[in-house]
Order: structure tokens, then C-alpha cells, then sequence
């Protein structure tokens, strides 16, 4: 009973703030209506002022404050635009003020100004006079209880981390702080989520507080921190910290708190490197990259890998999505067999190894090598080399940002495998070596990766890679101190990101009021206020509540939030999504840089075909081989040949060509699925095991 008594109460809190928050709304936009009617200054605007103010404004300034509005006079005494007595005749006469106005044609004749100078009142001017007076009144009332906030409303400039301006706090008087307050405290490891719908701002709040730092690398005493921005699945967001601010309203927002438009007016530039996987879509002429044209060189740096540095956990999570438990336990001491015999092994060795397995029948080495191929049709996954990453030069050098884009991917398989093995290298590594300086980590869309629902995701192996990120984040959050890192994340709801994930970030920006989130923000931070909270939230883009970790929640125990802050854009471009591929974006912003296809460059010698030697046989290949005994050396066959035997097992089993083109890995001279032609071609001397298994061939030709 008190459960469902409990989801009533809930509702209806969430039904009264909706409520409050369009009233809000519709309150500041009446008054701002007015106060620009107010400077045309005719008769026909100010008997429209007349009309809000008392049919709308004043009821809903009455429905908003408990108070009653002369309460209000021992507060706002002294304030240059507050008249109680222009106010309470407008409340005593507001219907005779508005006859008054409508009657009147607001021309001054000769004579009505004889009778002025005689001191004559005139009626018009006087109700224009009360008018006037009384919705500076009201506006004074507003920005009291929150509602806008005007020229005389007093603002603290808010601190970052780095000790640098990163917004502006409206305050009220009686807060308990000066000019400057920490809207984050430098102590311990923070993990800060920014939380908002589309065009809140949630997205350049939480690059600029990024961006701070960044910053603290070069202020004096700062701690050393590195900085890395390991995923980007979308568009290429990540690809602009080296970039300075282009959008105008970000400059113009930038400028109304004091502060340069972008960093090309300070004396720090920021240095980034972009790092992409050495994916097999850079064989494809319409896969585009910046290319510097001074520094002669892309702007990308390819990376492979490693496949000994995968750990186990990670294999086993992606094989076990097809086969069983049993299973998954023998493919565990395949993986420790190969890597007690190898320091540097690549796929095609645990491949071997599988198919010298009796243990496992037929059918399930068959399904654990062709998941294995799988991986490697990734075209990343190699052996260690000129291409590996030096993540103990990447964790030292604070003065370059790092981003890791996974755009080049071609589907949510390779980005999330990447992912997965970026955010466990860093752990490990990190893990053991205590001597790392400090590490903030920018974790984008996390709604994307470590979802709360719909983890069954159209690819198993996909939703096993998932189901592995979300732990490896859960840890990284959990246990953040041991590894000396902060974290910055953003997603629009809160509801959608993973419950283990988002309860273990201790600092929260609200960029819309609503009561749901913030009320679990209260609980997970131990705060109370919640109501009071999503009450100072206003509706401005850019503009948040905060909660968590902030300076004067340390001094004062009563101060529980920060509200409404105006968060600071970033000095570096944010690129917006609907501005489609980032990397195209960035050549346009960048005079040095242009556009290039890595396939058609016949200058970039980047190996993007996975080697002959490292390249696993078809499984019937590789069972056959074994079963014979075969020690022939197979490195000189290529991809395209091991391809063309799979597919022409796959028609002797009855598949048709269509079938055996999305079974097979893809060109690897071009990225791009095989055609049906080709498949034909390759298997037309084959004979079929299935009768009819030609029948509707000819609809596939003619569909290729």
C-alpha cells in the first residue's frame, strides 16, 4: 500500500513541478514582452502593459510566492526600480488605469500643455507613469523569487579546478560566499555527470569544464594531469580541442562572463592527438581524413591492437556469446596455453589452438574460429609493432589532450571492442604503475555504451561487449582513486545510462528542472533539498543546477547547491552533431588542412590489410590441416584466396551467394562486402550439396 501510495506522491511531484516550471516560463516571457513594449513608449503599448499586468502577471506572480506582495516593500526597499506606491495603485485601480489609457489618443494639444504648465495632472500621463512603475515593481519581485534575473541581480564568478573562471553563479544576497565561489573542489578524484535534453548546453558545459583541466597543467602549483577523450561513436566531436571557438554564440556567451572568445587570445594553445584504429574502411576512396598540408602528414595516427595485450576477460566475454559455459572454460585455457608459450601472439595462433583442442567437438571449434575470424575482420587486431600505442608516453605528456575516435569503425561491433580494450589498458596500466600523474577522462553520450535497457543489442557479440563496459566503467568509477583519475561525462537522461554506472558519479549538473533526476541526485550525493534545487533551475540555455562536490558545501552546511549557474562554452570548437562528420568539419575550420583518402594516397603506406601470415583459415581449413597434419607453410597466401575457399565450402554446403557474401569477411583491399558476382565466380565449378541451391541465383546477379 505504501509503495503505490509512494507512486502517487511521486506523481503528483512531478505533476506540480511541471507545472511550476510552465509558469515560470510563461511569467519571464510576459515580462520581458512587456519591458520591450516599454521602450516604444506609446499609448497602444503601454495599455497592452496594463492588460498583462492585470489579467496575468500579477495573478501569476500571487499563484508563484506565498507571500503577499507587500511583504515584498521591507525587502526591496531601496532599490532604484521598486515604487510600493506605484504598485499598490495599480492594485487598488488597475481597470480605471486601463479605461483611462484606452480612452486617451495620447496626443498633447496646445491647450493640455498650457494647462500642464499651470499644474494641471494629466490623467494619461499619470497612468503611463503608474504603469511604468508598477512592472519595474513586479520585475523586482521576480528576479526576488527567482523567476529572471536582472541587471541588479548579484553574480559570483564560478571557479574550476584549475582555479580558472568556468561560469557565472546568481546569487541571492544572503548566500554565503563572495565574489568567487568552487563551483568543484579540488579534493580527491570527482566524477561529474552533466545531465540535459538537446540544446541545453549540457554538452559545452561539460567540454569546458574538461577543458579546466587541461588548464591546470599550466597554472602555478596546478596538479599534472592528463587528459584523454577515449570515445567518440558518432560524428567526431572529439576532434577539436586544438581548434579555437568558431561558434558565435559560444564566442558571444564567452565574452558576456569577461572572458576571451576562444584561446587564440590567451597565451596557451592547446595541443592535441587524434588516434584512430587501423580499421579496414581506410581502404575505402570515400573514408576521409585532415591531412596537415605543412606538416606533410594526417592528422589521424592509426593504431593496431595488440592481440597478446586483450586480456582474457575480455576474449572470453566475446566468445562466450556463442558457445557455452563448458565451452567458455576450455577457450580460457587456450587463451592461458598460447600466452605461456608467446610473449607476442596474433589471432590466427588462438585459432590454431583451438582446433588442437579434442576436447571441443567439431561443432564448437568450428563456431569458437569462426568467431575468432570474426575479430579479425576487424583488421586491428595484430601483433605488437610500429603501430602499438606507447600508453606510458600518452599517461606522461599532460600537454597534449588525447582523443581516441573510433568514426572509422564500420559498425557497433569494432566500436565497442575498442572501447572496451582502451578503458581495460588504461585500468590495468594505470593500476600498476603509482608513479602516472593524475588522469580526467571524457566519456561521452554514455547512454550509448552502458545503457540501462536494450542490451539486447542486434549483434550478440556487440551486446557482449556492452555487457563487458559496463563493468570495466562500473570498476574505473568505483575504485577511481587507485587509478588517480577524474572523470566527465554527459548523457540527455539519466534513466538511460547503466544504474551501476551513473550511482557511482558524485557530482551532478541539471541543465532542465525536473524533479526525477535531481531527487536521485540528492540521495546518491546524501543532500535534502531537492525542491528548492529544481525551483532555481531556469529554462536559459547554458544555465544549471549543481550538486555535489561544491566549495561552499564544505564551509556551510546548510549551502547544499549551486543554482542557477551559467556555465562557460569551451575556448575550442564544439562541434555540433548536425553538423555531420567531423573530420570534413575540421578541414573547413582549419586553414593547413584538406581532406584526403588514405586509398587513393598513393604516399600513405599505412598497412591496412591485415598480413597474409597473421590471416586464420576457414574453419574446415584449419580442422582439415590439423586432422592431416599439414606443416605447410601458409604465409603466402592472401586474404582474398582464404576468402575465396571459405565461400566455395560455403556453396558446397547449399548456401546461396547472397548468404555466403554476408557470411565472409570483407574485401580487404577495399573494406566493403565482396560481390555477388564475385561470389559466383569463385564457386561456379562447385557442386552443390543442396538440389535447387542455383534456384533465384540469377535475381541475386541481377540484385548485386
Amino acid at each position: 500500500m505504501s509503495n503505490a501510495y509512494n507512486a502517487v506522491e511521486h506523481g503528483q511531484y512531478e505533476q506540480q513541478y511541471q507545472e511550476r516550471r510552465n509558469r515560470i516560463d510563461r511569467l519571464k516571457a510576459a515580462i520581458e514582452k512587456c519591458s520591450r513594449a516599454l521602450e516604444h513608449g506609446t499609448r497602444k503599448h503601454y495599455l497592452y502593459i496594463a492588460r498583462r499586468l492585470h489579467e496575468s502577471i500579477i495573478p501569476t506572480i500571487r499563484k508563484h510566492t506565498s507571500k503577499s506582495l507587500d511583504d515584498f516593500d521591507a525587502d526591496l526597499d531601496g532599490r532604484a526600480d521598486w515604487s510600493w506606491g506605484a504598485l499598490s495603485e495599480f492594485l487598488r485601480n488597475a481597470e480605471s488605469i486601463i479605461a483611462t489609457l484606452e480612452t486617451s489618443d495620447g496626443s498633447q494639444s496646445a491647450d493640455l500643455l498650457t494647462l500642464q504648465s499651470a499644474g494641471y495632472v494629466d490623467p494619461t500621463a499619470s497612468a503611463r507613469e503608474t504603469v511604468r512603475r508598477t512592472l519595474h515593481s513586479i520585475a523586482c519581485i521576480a528576479e526576488q523569487i527567482g523567476v529572471v534575473k536582472g541587471k541588479y541581480t548579484k553574480t559570483a564568478e564560478a571557479q574550476g579546478i584549475s582555479g580558472r573562471t568556468i561560469g557565472r553563479v546568481y546569487k541571492d544576497p544572503k548566500m554565503p560566499f563572495g565574489d568567487q565561489v568552487e563551483a568543484i573542489v579540488d579534493i580527491g578524484t570527482i566524477k561529474s555527470m552533466f545531465v540535459g535534453g538537446t540544446n541545453t548546453g549540457k554538452s559545452t558545459a561539460g567540454e569546458g569544464q574538461f577543458q579546466d583541466y587541461y588548464w591546470r597543467n599550466f597554472v602555478d602549483g596546478g596538479t599534472p594531469t592528463k587528459c584523454i577523450d577515449p570515445v567518440d561513436m558518432s560524428v567526431g566531436e572529439n576532434i577539436f580541442y586544438d581548434v579555437p571557438q568558431q561558434d558565435d554564440d559560444l564566442r558571444d556567451a564567452r565574452e558576456d562572463m569577461d572572458l576571451p572568445p576562444d584561446f587564440t587570445d590567451t597565451d596557451l594553445e592547446p595541443e592535441q592527438e587524434i588516434l584512430i584504429p587501423l580499421s579496414p574502411s581506410l581502404n575505402n576512396p570515400t573514408t576521409k581524413l585532415p591531412y596537415d598540408t605543412e606538416a606533410d602528414e594526417y592528422v589521424p595516427e592509426p593504431f593496431v591492437v595488440p592481440a597478446s595485450n586483450i586480456s582474457q576477460e575480455l576474449f572470453v566475454s566475446v566468445l562466450t556469446a556463442r558457445v557455452s559455459n563448458t565451452e567458455a572454460d576450455t577457450l580460457r585455457e587456450v587463451y592461458e596455453a598460447v600466452d605461456r608459450e608467446r610473449s607476442d601472439w596474433s589471432l590466427k595462433h588462438l585459432a590454431e589452438e583451438v582446433a588442437s583442442r579434442d576436447e571441443l567437438s567439431d561443432k564448437h571449434q568450428r563456431k569458437a574460429i569462426r568467431v575468432i575470424r570474426s575479430l579479425q575482420d576487424m583488421g586491428f587486431i595484430r601483433q605488437r609493432g610500429e603501430y602499438e600505442l606507447d600508453w606510458d608516453r600518452i599517461f606522461r605528456s599532460t600537454d597534449i589532450v588525447t582523443s581516441i575516435n573510433q568514426l572509422v569503425c564500420r559498425n557497433d561491433r569494432e566500436r565497442l571492442f575498442v572501447l572496451a580494450w582502451i578503458l581495460e589498458q588504461m585500468w590495468e596500466r594505470r593500476n600498476r604503475t603509482v608513479h602516472y600523474p593524475q588522469m580526467t577522462m571524457m566519456l561521452r553520450e554514455l547512454w550509448a555504451y552502458v545503457p540501462q535497457r536494450n542490451l539486447e543489442h542486434d549483434d550478440d557479440i556487440a551486446a557482449a561487449l556492452q555487457g563487458r563496459i559496463i563493468y570495466l566503467l562500473t570498476r574505473f568509477l568505483r575504485q577511481n582513486r587507485d587509478v588517480r583519475t577524474h572523470v566527465v561525462g554527459d548523457t540527455q537522461n539519466v534513466a538511460d545510462v547503466n544504474r551501476g554506472v551513473r550511482e557511482e558519479f558524485n557530482r551532478f549538473c541539471l541543465f532542465e528542472a525536473s524533479f526525477s533526476p535531481a531527487e536521485k541526485f540528492f540521495e546518491w550525493t546524501g543532500n535534502q533539498r531537492v525542491e528548492s534545487f529544481v525551483g532555481s533551475i531556469t529554462t536559459d540555455v547554458g544555465e544549471c543546477g549543481i550538486v555535489g562536490m561544491i566549495g561552499p558545501a564544505f564551509e556551510h552546511t546548510h549551502v547544499e547547491y549551486l543554482a542557477p549557474v551559467a556555465m562557460a562554452p569551451p575556448s575550442h570548437h564544439h562541434h555540433d552533431k548536425d553538423d555531420g562528420n567531423g573530420f570534413l568539419v575540421r578541414c573547413d575550420l582549419v586553414d593547413a588542412e584538406e581532406p584526403r583518402a588514405p586509398a587513393t594516397d598513393d604516399d600513405c603506406d599505412w598497412p591496412v590489410s591485415v598480413p597474409g601470415d597473421l590471416q586464420i583459415p576457414t574453419p574446415e581449413d584449419l580442422l582439415e590441416d590439423d586432422e592431416d597434419g599439414d606443416e605447410g607453410d601458409e604465409t603466402d597466401v592472401s586474404p582474398s584466396e582464404y576468402h575465396r575457399k571459405e565461400a566455395r565450402n560455403r556453396r558446397r554446403n547449399g548456401q546461396s551467394y547472397r548468404s555466403i557474401r554476408d557470411a565472409i569477411p570483407n574485401n580487404p583491399d577495399t573494406g566493403n562486402p565482396y560481390s555477388v558476382s564475385t561470389i559466383k565466380n569463385w564457386t561456379d565449378d562447385v557442386q552443390s550439396n543442396t538440389q535447387g541451391s542455383n534456384t533465384g541465383s540469377m535475381a541475386e546477379l541481377a540484385d548485386d
